[in-house]
C-alpha cells in the first residue's frame, strides 16, 4: 500500500473535513494510505480533529508540520497565510504540492512566488460544502464531517505556469474528497467570490456597525434571531485581521460590488417608500424562482453536463500526483 504524507495547516471544519475524507477513501478504497499531520493556531481545533481521526499527528508549527509533506493543504487564517509561507519555506522537500485555500487567491499565490523555490508547487483549491450544509453554521473542527464535500465544486485555480502534473495532483484529490472539480482563473475566482462569500460577510458586519450605534441598540439586541445570527457569525468565527486582509487583498472588485449592490438596494427604497406593491412583488417572486432554480442546480452539480470534459488525468500515483510528479514525490530525479 502506497503512503502519502499529508499536511493540514488549518484544523477548522474545511481542514479537519479535508482529513476525514481522506480517511474515508483510505478505509473503503484501500488502496492508498494518508498519513496526515495537522496544525492550527487553536489547540481546541488540534485536539478535536485528533480526537475525530483526522489527523494522525500535531505539530506545534507550519514550518515543522510540513517537514516530510508531499501534499499541504494551506487552510489557515488569512492573517497568518504570508508569514507561514515564509516560515515553511526552507522546510519543503521538492515536489511538494501545497493546495492553497485561501479566500482570496492572487496575494497568495503572489506570497508563494515571493518564498518559495520552483520545485514547490502552489495553486488554488476551494472545495466547497455540499447542498445540504448549506444553511449550517459551525466552522469548527467539531462540525467537520467526512462527507462535506460530497457531490459539490471544488474550485482549482493554477497559475499559468504550474506544472502539468501539479494541476492533476489537484484535480484528483477533489476526487478523493467526494468532490466534482472545476477550473477557474485565480483573478476569476477572486472576482466571483468578492460577491458570493466577501459581499455577504462584509453587509452582515456594516449592518451589525450600523446596529450597534443606534441608539436604540440596548433594546434591539434582545430582537436577534436566527436571520441575524447567520448574517453576522463572520465576526464570531473570524479575527479582524483575518477579515481585513481578505477584503484588502480584493478591494477593487469589492469596491465595484458595492456599487452594485446599492444601485439594487436603491431600488428596493424606491419601491418601500412609494408603495409599490406591484414592484416589490416582481423582485420577490424572479428572486425566489431563481433562487429555487439556483438550488437545484446546486444540489445536482450538472451545470456543464451538455459539455464534455476534455481533461485527462493520469492514474495514481498517476492518478494522485502523476508520472513525474510521483518520482520527485519519491525521492527519484
Amino acid at each position: 500500500m502506497t503512503t502519502l504524507n499529508v499536511t493540514i495547516l488549518g484544523l477548522d471544519r474545511v481542514g479537519t473535513s479535508f482529513g476525514l475524507a481522506l480517511k474515508r477513501y483510505e478505509k473503503e478504497n484501500g488502496k492508498y494510505q494518508f498519513s496526515i499531520t495537522g496544525y492550527d493556531v487553536k489547540s481546541a481545533h488540534e485536539k478535536a480533529a485528533q480526537k475525530a481521526g483526522a489527523a494522525d499527528r500535531i505539530e506545534k508549527s507550519p514550518e515543522a508540520a510540513v517537514k516530510d509533506a508531499q501534499i499541504v493543504l494551506m487552510n489557515l487564517p488569512y492573517d497568518e497565510v504570508r508569514k507561514a509561507y515564509r516560515l515553511m519555506a526552507s522546510r519543503l522537500r521538492d515536489g511538494v504540492v501545497i493546495l492553497d485555500a485561501s479566500p482570496v487567491k492572487a496575494p497568495s499565490l503572489g506570497w508563494a512566488k515571493e518564498f518559495l523555490s520552483g520545485d514547490v508547487h502552489v495553486m488554488g483549491f476551494t472545495p466547497l460544502p455540499a447542498a445540504r450544509y448549506l444553511e449550517t453554521t459551525g466552522t469548527s473542527a467539531e462540525d467537520a464531517t467526512a462527507d462535506l464535500f460530497d457531490n459539490a465544486p471544488c474550485l482549482v485555480t493554477p497559475a499559468v505556469d504550474s506544472l502539468p502534473e501539479a494541476i492533476d495532483l489537484a484535480y484528483n484529490v477533489a476526487y478523493l474528497l467526494g468532490a466534482k472539480p472545476r477550473f477557474v482563473d485565480p483573478s476569476d475566482y477572486d472576482a466571483m467570490i468578492a460577491m458570493t462569500e466577501q459581499m455577504p460577510r462584509l453587509l452582515g458586519i456594516t449592518l451589525f456597525y450600523h446596529l450597534t450605534q443606534s441608539e436604540s441598540w440596548n433594546d434591539l439586541r434582545y430582537l436577534t434571531g436566527g436571520t441575524f445570527g447567520l448574517l453576522t457569525r463572520s465576526l464570531h468565527h473570524e479575527h479582524p485581521d483575518a477579515l481585513r486582509d481578505q477584503f484588502n487583498g480584493n478591494r477593487q472588485v469589492l469596491a465595484r460590488s458595492i456599487d452594485r449592490v446599492i444601485a439594487h438596494l436603491q431600488d428596493v427604497r424606491d419601491a418601500l417608500t412609494s408603495s409599490d406593491r406591484d414592484a416589490l412583488e416582481a423582485l420577490l417572486v424572479k428572486t425566489s424562482a431563481d433562487y429555487e432554480r439556483w438550488f437545484n442546480d446546486r444540489t445536482r452539480i450538472d451545470w456543464d453536463k451538455d459539455k464534455k470534459d476534455t481533461y485527462e488525468s493520469s492514474g495514481m500515483l498517476g492518478m494522485i500526483v502523476g508520472d513525474s510528479l510521483a518520482k520527485r514525490l519519491k525521492g527519484k530525479k
